[in-house]
């Protein structure tokens, strides 16, 4: 049977990948698409941990909470789980209640490559209450806001 562990390490490899394109990787063999879909799946499977917790009876003995509201609680969760909700449904239902109080929205996203080497860096942000978020970043919030957690 799983466990939460096992939905943890993927949300760690899934960071991994993101956190390479991030920072710039060697070739460029597929569709830009492909790279960015990674960094969806980091944010599908970075908010979706909770359930796994919550199906596993997981409470945090350092912070007390069960993780559907620690999700809620933290900003950065909060900010993933409406962005994982958006992408999911295409948007998100004016009826339905938002985590971080607006609907994030995914913009400016770029590809570039260093000094004509091979070497290929993808960024995007995401828009939230009128501020741009670098996708990254909100990740790697996230990847800590779980640490802290866990």
């Amino acid at each position: 049977m799983a466990t939460w562990n096992e939905q943890w390490d993927r949300v760690k490899r899934y960071y991994d990948r993101f956190r390479k394109i991030n920072e710039g990787f060697e070739g460029h063999g597929e569709p830009s698409e492909n790279y960015f879909d990674d960094m969806w799946a980091f944010f599908q499977n970075c908010y979706h941990l909770k359930d796994w917790l919550k199906k596993g009876s997981f409470q945090s003995a350092k912070i007390c909470e069960n993780p559907e509201k620690y999700v809620n609680d933290t900003p950065c969760l909060a900010i993933c789980g409406d962005l994982t909700n958006a992408i999911k449904h295409m948007g998100l239902r004016e009826d339905y209640p938002k985590k971080s109080g607006v609907e994030p929205k995914p913009v400016n996203r770029s590809m570039s490559v260093i000094g004509g080497s091979p070497v290929v860096i993808l960024k995007a942000n995401i828009e939230h209450k009128g501020k741009i978020i670098d996708a990254f970043e909100l990740a790697t919030e996230c990847m800590a806001a779980w640490n802290a957690y866990l």
